[in-house]
């Protein structure tokens, strides 16, 4: 039985993955996001973001304008956006944009100058829209509704293949998913079906494919009842023509809600939360709920509050796993801090990362760049 599975493993491997050499990672000066009214931009977690054409679309996401969210500050989703123009591997910002939706912390796929925005939240919650956005002779976007997906779900993963378009895992207020929906893009009114299941339910996971039939599947986490969230360190392949999954690997360390690419045969990952400080406020928020008097409930709280105004931030730490022999090499570290909750985006050799949180209630308004080899 364990040679049967060994060999399952290796065979699927072999079918996903070719021969490739080391990637190696040149971080470039960060762009930064336009400054608004009097000071710096306070950037935004879970942004509509992607590539139309040759420009950069970074959209929508949420903030905490007023104040911290354990002060009472409110979460505000936001409908401005922000269009760059790519040239010579450098940014150039255009000009403000809107969408015509609020959304925030939806799967973000860009193909053939089609940027799909699929589930996410609003100021209602998890939402089930999915659609894509296309940007005219004028630099405007123009927004084109999809059929709605069979789940309200935010913190999916997205991924297009072969003319279907994939949404792994997500959350809402009564569930994590384990599913992995699929659609037809190429035929007109075709619905969302039930792809299949995954190993465990999760979300806040990096999704990416190969551009032939494997989508990798890596971290995330799952949130439980009265007890901490449990955070994930396998890597799985979906194997899309045969609907099999497989684990091919371990992350160094169990992350959630960083972001990642596929480049040249390798599995990328930048910045993620290693959930050591998560699990500090979960397990303060459970022993809130059970506290007995308002005296020690005014103590937990208190405690709570200072774990989060001391967030050390996200990990700095890259990885790239080479996808053929499933090794892993560590490469050059984020400058400046650890951006979680956005989207890694390739643009032939360039990578961007736009915005993201980087401690718990704080946004950057900072744009990474990197050239790849």
């Amino acid at each position: 039985m364990r040679r049967h599975g060994l060999l399952l493993l290796t065979l699927l491997t072999a079918a996903c993955h070719s021969t490739n050499s080391p990637i190696v990672i040149h971080w470039q000066q960060s762009s930064q996001l336009p400054d608004e009214g009097n000071g710096a931009n306070l950037g935004i977690a879970g942004p509509i973001t992607g590539i139309l054409k040759d420009y950069l679309i970074i959209a929508g996401g949420a903030n905490f304008p007023e104040d911290k969210p354990w002060n009472g500050g409110a979460k505000i989703y936001q409908q401005q956006g922000y269009l760059y123009r790519i040239q010579d591997k450098q940014l150039h910002f255009e000009k403000h944009i809107h969408v015509p939706y609020v959304k925030a912390y939806a799967a973000n796929v860009s193909y053939e100058n089609k940027l799909f925005v699929l589930g996410g939240e609003d100021q209602q919650g998890p939402s089930a829209s999915a659609g894509y956005y296309s940007i005219n002779e004028k630099q405007e976007l123009e927004y084109h509704p999809l059929q709605n997906l069979p789940k309200h779900l935010s913190n999916t993963g997205g991924a297009y293949l072969n003319n279907y378009l994939y949404v792994v895992g997500g959350d809402n207020s009564e569930e994590v998913s384990n599913m992995v929906f699929r659609l037809d893009v190429s035929k007109e009114n075709s619905q969302w079906e039930e792809f299949m299941e995954l190993p465990y339910s999760l979300s806040h996971a990096v999704v990416s494919e190969n551009g032939k039939d494997c989508i990798y599947v890596a971290g995330g986490r799952k949130r439980n009842v009265q007890a901490p969230s449990t955070f994930y360190q396998d890597v799985l392949a979906i194997q899309t023509k045969d609907r099999k999954v497989e684990k091919i690997a371990e992350l160094p360390v169990a992350v959630s809600a960083g972001t990642g690419i596929f480049y040249r045969d390798h599995l990328l990952l930048f910045s993620g939360d290693d959930g050591q400080t998560f699990h500090q406020v979960e397990k303060a928020l459970i022993n809130i709920s059970q506290a007995d008097n308002l005296h020690k409930k005014d103590s937990l709280i208190a405690l709570k509050n200072n774990i989060l105004e001391q967030h050390p931030g996200f990990t700095k730490s890259c990885w790239s796993l080479n996808l053929k022999d499933q090794t892993w090499r560590s490469v050059e570290a984020i400058p400046g801090m650890g951006p979680v909750t956005t989207t890694a985006i390739k643009h032939q050799d360039m990578l961007i990362i736009p915005s993201g949180e980087v401690k718990a209630g704080v946004r950057t308004n900072q744009i990474l760049t990197a050239t790849l080899k």
